[in-house]
């Protein structure tokens, strides 16, 4: 307890938090021929050009002739497959194309190599190195609902630069990136990736799940998405599949910062409400059970390590079976916590920028009515007259941690005994 010398945290309170909302995206599918032939040139996908020997449609041969638009033959090249890949990734969508089969449709189309009443949807999906798909097809234009699979017979492996250090490049990127003023990216698109290969997309709005990530050739591989964009760095930016991001901070504020302004004594312990479940971050099994303003002097530049930490930030894992102390104290090991590294403290606002090892960076922004604290600390703990606005949150502010975003989040001053 060397970071918290005000109280003892075996002594909180536990309460239980239900978890955030998750939505996932959706990718538009195929709806006219016409569609088949619009096509980006931007790449975000390893081609599936080759031979591949087993598929349920017999020996096939690829060719792409971009990163999102590829042809197949097939049957000694009497039959034909058209693809596209309308997300730019690795699942493509089409049609199947014969000279005869043993139903027929009743609309005859002119495919670019074959004029026939026998063709069909296709819908797959090729792994990480487009060494093997899986998906389905169907009749005419009939939703794909038959098993559609197919492999190489020699496996290939995406091209590597000997030159790159992949290694180097996953280090800078560890962190949380939020597109640039002049981005095409929406300003709450944001990444982060953190040091055991995980990351997190937040729209600022929804939360998608983690996924592994893989940097391969400057391209950054999401494995647990199947996705892959280009990634470059330019100083201390980098491009995702275009678009500009900066190590910068939620809602463009500065963190470099380390001070306390308007002579206020923000010194408490800060807690969630616990009697409003949805006010409570939470990522995972871990919420937020509190933040931590130390005394003044704290802040100041040069402070001794007895002073204790400026701010600190402690995640809890619910999940975790309380344990007891000799004095019958519940308390928890399982702790995630931050102690700040950049920060700025006023009568009306708060800032800060922590570091987690594992879990990455930390931003908060909100609203600090710092001149309720003295009073708030004198009517609980020295009685009195109870201010008019006791009830009322001291903080209220926006947190990214580990990729989620929370909005409007409310911390009230907690006397731990």
């Amino acid at each position: 307890m060397t970071k918290l010398q005000k109280f003892d945290r075996r002594t909180l309170p536990v309460g239980n938090i239900q978890p955030t909302k998750r939505i996932q995206n959706s990718i538009a599918s195929l709806t006219c021929l016409l569609g088949l032939f619009v096509f980006s040139a931007a790449s975000a996908q390893t081609l599936p050009s080759g031979t591949y020997a087993k598929t349920d449609f017999g020996a096939m041969t690829v060719s792409c002739v971009s990163p999102v638009l590829c042809f197949a033959s097939y049957e000694g090249g009497k039959s034909f497959m058209y693809l596209t890949s309308p997300g730019q990734n690795d699942h493509f969508t089409g049609y199947w194309a014969e000279p005869e089969a043993k139903r027929t449709c009743d609309a005859t189309h002119q495919f670019p190599n074959i004029l026939t009443n026998a063709w069909g949807n296709v819908d797959m999906t090729f792994d990480f190195s487009a060494n093997s798909w899986t998906g389905f097809w169907g009749y005419c234009e009939e939703h794909p609902n038959r098993k559609f699979d197919g492999a190489r017979d020699q496996q290939t492996v995406p091209e590597v630069d000997d030159n790159q250090d992949d290694l180097a490049l996953a280090e800078r990127l560890v962190g949380s990136w939020l597109p640039s003023a002049d981005s095409t990216a929406r300003r709450n698109d944001m990444y982060t990736f953190n040091p055991d290969s995980t990351f997190v997309v937040s729209d600022g709005t929804s939360n998608s799940p983690q996924g592994d990530w893989v940097l391969k050739n400057r391209l950054l591989y999401f494995v647990g998405q199947s996705e892959a964009v280009p990634l470059e760095f330019q100083g201390d930016s980098i491009f995702l599949a275009g678009s500009r991001f900066e190590r910068e901070t939620l809602n463009g504020e500065n963190y470099d910062v380390k001070g306390i302004l308007g002579g206020i004594e923000p010194s408490g312990v800060f807690m969630p409400n616990w009697n409003d479940q949805s006010a409570v971050p939470k990522v995972g099994d871990y919420a937020l059970r509190y933040i931590v303003l130390g005394l003044a002097d704290s802040f100041k530049p040069g402070a001794s390590e007895n002073v204790g930490g400026a701010v600190y930030v402690e995640f809890w894992n619910e999940t975790e079976t309380i344990k007891e102390d000799e004095s019958g104290n519940g308390y928890r090991d399982d702790i995630v916590a931050f102690e700040a590294t950049g920060y700025e403290v006023g009568p009306e606002t708060i800032l800060f920028h922590g570091f987690h090892p594992d879990w990455g960076d930390i931003y908060f922004s909100g609203r600090f009515d710092g001149r309720r604290v003295a009073k708030q600390t004198s009517y609980e703990l020295g009685g009195g007259r109870k201010p008019k606005n006791a009830d009322k949150p001291i903080i209220v502010g926006d947190m990214l941690v580990k990729g989620n975003i929370f909005r409007d989040v409310e911390l009230y001053l907690a006397f731990l005994h």
